[in-house]
């Protein structure tokens, strides 16, 4: 999944809404650059000036859990 700066989604609909020629498009919007979970963490944490981690967890260990906890499951991994 992109991280995408909601500026940036901001301005992609503002276009779409206010020009021609958007009626029917679909656009995949992706950063500048990709990156995954933890460093996206970690970018947040500095911004935040705390400690953010992120734990990889298998999908089926997820699912595990949750079963253990009766919740749905509703992860995208699932």
């Amino acid at each position: 999944m992109p991280f995408v700066d909601a500026e940036d989604i901001a301005e992609v609909a503002a276009a779409a809404l206010t020009e021609d020629g958007h009626g029917g498009r679909t656009y995949q919007l992706t950063g500048p650059r990709a990156i995954g979970f933890a460093e996206a963490a970690d970018l947040i944490g500095a911004a935040a000036g705390r400690t953010v981690r992120h734990l990889d967890v298998d999908p089926e260990a997820f699912v595990d859990r949750m079963v253990l906890e009766a919740r749905p499951p509703t992860s995208p991994a699932c």
